[in-house]
């Protein structure tokens, strides 16, 4: 097949159960999502622009990982709002890995003025539709799941390695991220998915903080099986959490 016609979404965002401030966002559409829940269709048919979904997790530990989150999430939808459905997946890859770029160098510039959000940084995994194209936008330890036949599929890797913190204890500590004081975005940013989609299959993006608090591999599938994206923050958070937790889920029809 080649990239979805017609599809529905649905984005929500939570601060968590034991968390002050929400560094997450979701965005979908031109719309950013923070601790709120929003639900979509899209059709080619009707549409003058392309589909985003997004998920974002400001980099914890860090001051101002809400605003690097909004502030990429934002840039973000700025730019698929500009594209035409015609957009082909070589323009897709080049706009959003110079997006992401131009990204990094601002929250840099913003660290360098203000150093109160030295090392502001964010996580992002998106997807991007267009007349033509399908293609997955990653970076950051945030992740994307395909549903198929009823079996889930992790479509992206972590990029992140374990290391040992000063209590002896394995931490995960991210290798690329947008800003964040981590020093490259990684070399491939964007996976065509155009050929590789069917009608039925459903996308799910999350943060860390649903894994995180769904605690087992299988919490974390029933929270996923959820019929949109308040259903599973609702199944994970219900095992409680230590983080803030976001969800899209995208769900092909024809």
């Amino acid at each position: 097949m080649t990239a979805p016609r017609v599809l529905t979404a649905s984005a929500a965002s939570s601060c968590g159960p034991t968390r002050s401030r929400n560094e997450d966002i979701a965005v979908l559409g031109a719309r950013t999502i923070r601790d709120d829940a929003v639900s979509m269709p899209w059709n080619v048919a009707g549409a003058t622009r392309p589909f985003l979904a997004g998920v974002l997790d400001g980099l914890g530990g860090h001051q101002g990982g809400d605003q690097a989150s909004a502030r990429v999430a934002t840039r973000l939808a700025a730019t698929v709002g500009r594209w035409t459905l015609e957009a082909t997946t070589a323009d897709l890859a080049a706009g959003l890995t110079e997006t992401l770029g131009d990204a990094r160098r601002e929250l840099e510039e913003i660290g360098r003025l203000d150093p109160a959000l030295a090392g502001a940084g964010t996580t992002c995994t998106a997807l991007v539709v267009t007349a033509g194209a399908f293609v997955l936008l990653h970076v950051g330890d945030t992740r994307c799941y395909r549903r198929r036949d009823g079996l889930w599929k992790v479509l992206t890797a972590d990029h992140a390695v374990l290391l040992q913190d000063g209590a002896g204890q394995l931490v995960p500590r991210l290798t690329h991220a947008v800003g964040g004081g981590v020093p490259a975005l990684p070399a491939e940013l964007v996976t065509d998915l155009t050929d590789k989609c069917w009608p039925g299959d459903i996308y799910l993006l999350t943060t860390d903080g649903v894994l995180a608090a769904a605690g087992s591999e299988a919490a974390l599938e029933a929270a996923l099986d959820a019929p949109d994206a308040r259903g599973v923050l609702d199944l994970a958070l219900a095992h409680g959490g230590p983080d803030n937790a976001t969800a899209v889920r995208l769900e092909i029809l024809e």
